[in-house]
């Protein structure tokens, strides 16, 4: 479906580029809309496509011992897919659709030549890349050093955002389901539930029919920092 011209200018990897470069990337793109709950790649899938998220949001998620993991949410303006099309190796995860979506996929080689073309591209995929490697050594170390209960802190404080004008407050929005917050730290519902009463209990977050409050997000932290310092 040819929806190019909503472009590039707020994907993240090409926002350095002028609009003329852009649009030459765009059109070289094939874009499609795809509907909430709508599977785009599969893990293990073959292809080394780059796909950039212009409209929506996205889930990627991995299957272990037959239970979801979920890994990260992607959003508009960011992309994925790179790994495939940097090491042409089958998909590492599951991409569903969160909301209505319009995503754009780009070809392997022309991702390539952008890269090689424009030196801002090549810097915006390692940051990009090292970052994501930052994050997957911070879970790991996480899984194998950190109770349930700490780990579901450490979510919480990842998933948590500033309130604009408040400096000392900080939401989670909307609030994630007991069950998608278990699949983010390879828990049960039922223990995240127990844990989530317990922190409302101790005053350390409210909720809200609309969000998660955390009322002490520096306690939070330093409960958390002693728990990873052994």
């Amino acid at each position: 479906m040819d929806v190019y011209p909503l472009g590039f200018a707020e994907i993240t990897l090409f926002k350095a580029l002028d609009k003329q470069a852009r649009r030459a990337l765009e059109c070289q793109c094939r874009w499609r809309r795809y509907r909430a709950n709508e599977a785009i790649i599969d893990d293990q899938d073959e292809g080394n496509d780059l796909f950039l998220v212009v409209r929506g949001q996205l889930r990627a998620s991995v299957c272990i011992a037959g239970q979801e993991t979920i890994m990260r949410d992607i959003r508009a303006g960011e992309y994925f897919g790179e790994i495939a099309a940097i090491d042409n190796r089958p998909r590492s995860a599951h991409i569903r659709c969160l909301t209505d979506s319009i995503v754009a996929q780009m070809p392997a080689h022309v991702f390539w030549q952008a890269i090689q073309q424009y030196p801002e591209v090549g810097r915006q995929v390692l940051v990009s890349l090292a970052a994501l490697i930052r994050s997957l050594t911070d879970r790991v170390n996480e899984t194998s050093a950190l109770s349930m209960k700490h780990r579901l802190l450490a979510e919480l404080l990842r998933l948590s955002r500033s309130v604009s004008g408040a400096t000392e407050s900080y939401i989670i929005s909307p609030p994630p389901t007991h069950a998608e917050l278990a699949a983010r730290i390879g828990s049960h519902r039922e223990a995240v539930t127990r844990e989530l009463n317990s922190l409302t209990r101790l005053g350390l977050i409210t909720r809200h029919r609309g969000a998660i409050s955390l009322q002490d997000r520096n306690r939070l932290q330093q409960t958390l920092d002693k728990a990873l310092q052994g």
